[in-house]
């Protein structure tokens, strides 16, 4: 007995697929301006460290992160490496061309006096809570607020001491 894929099953092509599958991890990056852009609305709440940041692509197809303030190259992003930094980055960067806004207004990356990582562009209005998609990918930013993001915040958050067993995460 042959085995149809379910994509060929459902008469889809894959290329259809993954480009709706791209398209929606995109619009989650951007945001969604009726909710505030982010899964709450932690604009709201008080930065307690804050960085106003630039992306800068280079001819080797690196990124250049610049602190806007300093004017200074604070990381470079390797080709082939960040790909949540460039994901995120590359769906605000769409939404400014839609919209016709230049792209060199720096994004502020804060963190706020819960621990939550929140990145905005001024521009838009756009909140991306960076904490939502895992601890790795908010440490991929927590860097260039020049912290290592305490871990312990961000896990204190999805630990359940009640239910959970020692350190479970739900």
């Amino acid at each position: 007995m042959t085995r149809t894929p379910f994509l060929a099953r459902a008469g889809l092509p894959p290329l259809v697929i993954l480009g709706a599958a791209g398209v929606s991890i995109l619009a989650a990056l951007a945001g969604n301006p009726a909710s505030g852009s982010g899964a709450n609305q932690a604009g709201e709440t008080a930065a307690v460290r804050l960085v106003e940041l630039q992306f800068v692509d280079r001819a080797d197809g690196g990124v250049d992160v610049l602190d806007a303030e300093l004017e200074a190259v604070i990381e470079t992003i390797r080709p082939g490496e960040g790909g949540f930094v460039r994901a995120t980055m590359r769906g605000l960067a769409s939404e400014r061309k839609r919209t016709g806004i230049p792209v060199d207004p720096p994004f502020h990356l804060y963190e706020t006096a819960e621990g939550h990582l929140i990145l905005r562009d001024p521009e838009t209005g756009r909140l991306v809570a960076l904490d939502a998609f895992g601890q790795t990918n908010a440490g991929a930013f927590a860097i260039f607020l020049g912290s290592s993001h305490d871990a312990s915040k961000t896990l204190a958050a999805a630990v359940d001491g009640s239910s959970a067993k020692s350190g479970e995460i739900r």
